[in-house]
């Protein structure tokens, strides 16, 4: 469950909300292994808190991939500003 409080903790830190699909399915999931635990179902508590981390995870990885791609796409934007005045110039 430290492991999966962590992803969640790291997640936060980079931009990850509840807007992103895969956070709310990792925050149920979560909310679920530990009630799991209060009941004492350890083994179903420990595969929740697994998917939880990995749901988590690739929240933060959907997350951090998009804002890759916004930056690329404006350092294109600028070479492309920078290429036509290149040619503009004589």
């Amino acid at each position: 469950m430290k492991l999966t409080t962590q992803a969640f903790s790291q997640a936060h830190d980079v931009g990850v909300d509840s807007s992103v699909p895969e956070y709310s399915l990792a925050k149920d999931k979560l909310e679920r292994a530990q009630k799991a635990m209060l009941t004492e179902e350890y083994k179903k508590a420990r595969v929740l808190a697994e998917q939880a981390e990995l749901d988590v995870r690739l929240a933060e990885a959907r997350v951090l991939n998009n804002k890759s791609q916004t930056h690329v796409d404006e350092l294109n934007k600028q070479i492309a500003r920078l290429q036509k005045r290149l040619e503009s110039t004589p």
